[in-house]
Formats: structure tokens, sequence, C-alpha cells
């Protein structure tokens, strides 16, 4: 829903494993509302950096899960990030809030341009 935000002009691409799906349905998930919230909160954190900092034009976020983790890996086209590496604000205070609940959070630069950010949350 979130990604339907995005101007037009920023190509997008979103794909979400079935493994997802699995692990987060209707009927069975294994996240409560507030985590699950953090994800999207991750999520829209990335976006709008990769449209304000790094004026990407494109976009993809990848959704996967395995048994015992749930895996968000964001990347953008933009300018990448700059030396030395910003102080995460946003993204810093959401990588606390993932790491509270045994998960992760790190940026790095993209391949071969723009960037990379991971979340992992465990089930």
């Amino acid at each position: 829903m979130m990604m339907r935000k995005v101007p037009s002009t920023i190509a997008t691409r979103v794909d979400v494993d079935d493994a997802v799906l699995a692990a987060d349905g209707p009927d069975t998930s294994k996240l409560t509302p507030a985590l699950r919230l953090l994800l999207v909160r991750v999520v829209e954190e990335a976006v709008t950096n990769a449209l304000r900092h790094g004026h990407a034009s494109r976009l993809a976020v990848h959704l996967t899960a395995s048994d015992d983790a749930l895996r968000i890996v964001f990347e953008d086209d933009g300018l990448g990030l700059p030396e030395p590496t910003p102080t995460l604000n946003g993204l810093g205070v959401l990588g606390d809030r993932l790491r509270e609940h045994g998960g992760s959070l790190t940026l790095g630069p993209g391949l071969p341009v723009g960037a990379r950010l991971e979340a992992t949350l465990p089930l």
C-alpha cells in the first residue's frame, strides 16, 4: 500500500516470498501488530531516505522468510551513502527497536550504485 504513494516517475518493485505469507498470513501470523508496524516503518524510512537524500529513480523491496526470521531487503539506485557514513537518525531508532526484539538493521552501499538496507526480525 505504501509503495502506491511513491511518485509515478519512480520505478518500484516489491517481491514477497510465499514463505512470508505462510509466516505472517491472516491465519498464521507469527508477528504481533506492533512488530508488523515496526517493519512497515522500516520500509517507509528507507523509501523516504532513498528519495529525499539519494534522489533514487528505482526502488526495490524484497521480503523473505525462513523458519526463524523475516527479512526485508531494500535497494535503490540513488547517490549512495556519503563518506563518512552519516548518523542514522530515523533508521537508527528503528534499528534499536529491531535489536530490542532480537532483530537487526544494516545499511550499506548498493551494487553497483545506491544503497542497500537489510532488516531482520526473528519469528
